[in-house]
């Protein structure tokens, strides 16, 4: 139905769904994916090459998955952008999504699931034929590989490992993905950074003083630091950029301190960071705001670096109030940020009103 050039950007989607009902469970995590056109039929989730870019923890209570009238699946779906050359804006389509039933998970394994076509619901799925798969390669070596591999098949290649924590003993990496809510997927590398989220949710949902039943705050969707975090972590790259300098500059800088500094470090930011969105040159949109402009190669590196000048502005700021009497650090960028050339960002942002600021306008 199109050529080839238009598919400008793929994204893997995870999310659970209950599939008696039909309904879906928790959150829906986006990855960003990379492909090679030498390889036309690979898609890889190793993107940035970080450190554990490819795992994902699961979360399903334990009553959930041995219910009876309950059935949940672990579903990934891959979406492809499509831009034409006269469109503004790239638009997603489905390539296609498989399931792992989380009971058949009972030890180590390695899955290779049939991705069909359609839609998740009962009795609503395809089969995807031969004829629809994009799999031609080019170069010698590509060429020469697929001769040996035989068909292509439309699967999705992953190991899984359950386990379970040690609760008289638990780890650091137990008690982070602890403070995880107890249904959702999440990917690795943004652990450390929700940990913190979560133990600042906490503290001001508990926040008033007297009786809990009485005097809980729910009305933290009206925070801007929540809206702002929610907001940012949409967007695929910017949570990647997000994370990796939250696990390799503030988390090394504030080790030995307590972690009440790092909660008040991470409001701190986020609120900074609130306005950042509505910046004209950021290109915000809160009614698509997962869009990461994928075939605008321009935007995109202009967003990443109105992210870093802001990270650096921030950071600087963090340090200044918190270590006073030595040298600031510089924070330490992903390759593909610290690359982007210098320039002068227009910082010029619209104007907020009262009601905005109290809406939940960024969703969760």
């Amino acid at each position: 139905m199109l050529d080839r050039h238009f598919i400008v950007g793929r994204e893997l989607r995870v999310f659970l769904f209950e599939e008696n009902r039909g309904f879906y469970l928790g959150n829906c995590l986006n990855l960003k994916a990379k492909w090679s056109q030498d390889y036309e039929d690979r898609v890889y989730f190793d993107t940035y090459n970080l450190d554990k870019e490819e795992q994902l923890i699961v979360k399903v209570p334990a009553h959930e998955l041995i219910s009876k009238d309950r059935r949940v699946s672990l579903m990934f779906e891959l979406v492809m952008f499509v831009k034409r050359n006269d469109s503004r804006h790239a638009n997603a389509m489905t390539a296609g999504f498989c399931k792992l039933d989380l009971l058949s998970v009972d030890s180590g394994k390695t899955f290779h699931l049939d991705l069909v076509t359609g839609s998740p619901q009962k009795d609503k799925s395809f089969q995807i034929t031969p004829g629809e798969v994009l799999h031609k390669r080019k170069g010698f070596m590509p060429t020469l590989a697929s001769l040996f591999e035989g068909k292509i098949k439309s699967q999705l290649h992953l190991e899984v490992k359950p386990f379970k924590f040690n609760h008289s003993s638990p780890t650091e990496f137990a008690e982070q993905v602890e403070l995880l809510p107890d249904m959702g997927v999440y990917h690795v590398p943004q652990i450390k950074i929700h940990s913190v989220f979560r133990q600042c949710l906490g503290r001001d949902a508990f926040s008033f003083r007297g009786a809990v039943t009485s005097n809980l705050n729910l009305h933290l969707s009206n925070e801007i630091y929540v809206n702002s975090y929610c907001a940012w972590f949409s967007i695929p790259s910017m949570s990647t950029v997000l994370s990796h300098f939250w696990n390799n500059t503030l988390e090394p800088y504030f080790t030995k301190t307590r972690y009440e500094i790092k909660m008040d470090v991470l409001k701190y930011m986020f609120i900074s960071l609130y306005a950042t969105l509505s910046a004209k040159d950021f290109g915000f949109e809160r009614s698509s705001p997962t869009n990461d402009f994928y075939g605008d190669e321009q935007k995109s590196k202009e967003r990443l670096q109105i992210l870093r000048t802001e990270i650096d502005r921030i950071w600087l700021e963090v340090q200044t109030q918190t270590k006073q009497n030595e040298k600031p650090v510089p924070a330490r960028h992903m390759e593909v940020v610290a690359k982007l050339e210098q320039r002068n960002v227009e910082s010029t942002y619209s104007a907020f009103n009262v009601q905005e600021l109290m809406d939940d306008d960024f969703g969760s």
